[in-house]
């Protein structure tokens, strides 16, 4: 967008702390009432005005399933070519093939099925954005405060900055929000599930649009798969492991609370059907 790499975290950072208190004040909805979102926004609603956006959050996560799995590929398949393994289109379908059936069984398992993925991995994930990051800072010609643009354009770069990875992203979530924090129990104190869920949502996001913003300021190109190797390639399988796990982590997400916002819609159907069909239509998008 043209923004200096301090102009840029900054507003990464001021963003995110609006959009991620905004998260964590959505999430202490579901610890008080043990309701998904989507069938809390009944109260605002009504029980027939609430199909809509209900119907929405169900559709919705197709396309962002789809989508979301179809941008990974492509990193992924540069991580295994400088890994020295090449398949072609075959190896890239069989990987979405993977990953579809992988993500879709976790979240038609359900919550705690997402719980133990999450606890597992997570320490895994840390401590190679540890070493990703510090790499990134050893072998990446970093520049803090070289801006390609300033007034006006720079002004506009920073509010779309803003809308996608500051506020916007916080904001993105909240119709996810109480379908998770249902699950702690009522004696936790709505302060504690609200630090939680802020860090949660502020610590990563900025963590990694700091890291992408760092390792794009050396001017090594736009394409995410050409940067991410010419700074990684030397732990090529680590990062592939990132790859994978970044998609499947948000998509099981949002196939389970799109399976929990079928309640909303009066529908009376398993929520594992719902959250296969929605795999199933995500996969055909994708393909």
């Amino acid at each position: 967008l043209g923004l200096s790499l301090l102009q840029t975290l900054a507003v990464i950072v001021v963003g995110n702390l609006f959009g991620a208190a905004l998260f964590a004040a959505f999430c202490l909805m579901g610890h008080r009432t043990g309701v998904p979102q989507m069938v809390l926004g009944r109260l605002a609603f009504g029980r027939r005005g609430a199909y809509l956006p209900a119907l929405a959050q169900v559709l919705m996560p197709m396309g962002w399933v789809a989508i979301n799995t179809w941008i990974v590929l492509d990193l992924c398949m540069a991580a295994l070519e400088r890994m020295g393994i090449g398949g072609g289109v075959e190896l890239q379908y069989a990987i979405a093939v993977l990953v579809m059936l992988f993500q879709v069984g976790i979240a038609a398992w359900g919550f705690n099925a997402i719980k133990v993925f999450e606890r597992y991995t997570m320490p895994v994930i840390l401590l190679i954005m540890a070493v990703m990051t510090a790499l990134a800072f050893l072998r990446v010609d970093i520049k803090w405060q070289s801006a390609a643009v300033t007034g006006m354009p720079a002004f506009a770069a920073a509010t779309q900055l803003m809308t996608a990875i500051g506020i916007g992203w916080g904001l993105s979530w909240l119709t996810y929000a109480s379908d998770y924090t249902r699950f702690p129990r009522p004696s936790l104190g709505a302060a504690k599930v609200f630090r939680a869920t802020f860090l949660g949502m502020f610590a990563p996001t900025v963590w990694l649009a700091f890291l992408g913003a760092a390792i794009a300021s050396a001017g090594a190109g736009s394409d995410p798969s050409k940067l991410i190797i010419a700074a990684f390639g030397t732990i090529a399988l680590p990062v592939l492991l990132v790859l994978l796990h970044g998609p499947i982590a948000t998509n099981i997400v949002v196939i389970y609370s799109a399976a929990l916002s079928s309640l909303a819609l009066d529908l009376r159907r398993p929520r594992w059907v719902i959250s296969v069909a929605s795999g199933l239509i995500a996969s055909a998008i994708l393909y």
